[in-house]
């Protein structure tokens, strides 16, 4: 499991708005563009985080 997602939403923390508490902040990865066989129903799922973020 990585700890990288954790790290980047602490280092954000500070610039978000404050007013606003709510907020998404989506990370993605490349198993979203390249599926494994292994990973289809996890791929596919975040494609289409991907895509609704997106929009």
């Amino acid at each position: 499991m990585s700890v990288a997602p954790l790290l980047l939403v602490q280092f954000v923390q500070p610039y978000l708005p404050q007013d606003h508490p709510s907020g998404t902040i989506n990370t993605l990865g490349a198993n979203s563009r390249t599926s494994f066989v292994q990973q289809t129903a996890s791929s596919g799922t975040k494609a289409a985080l991907e895509v609704m973020a997106r929009s």
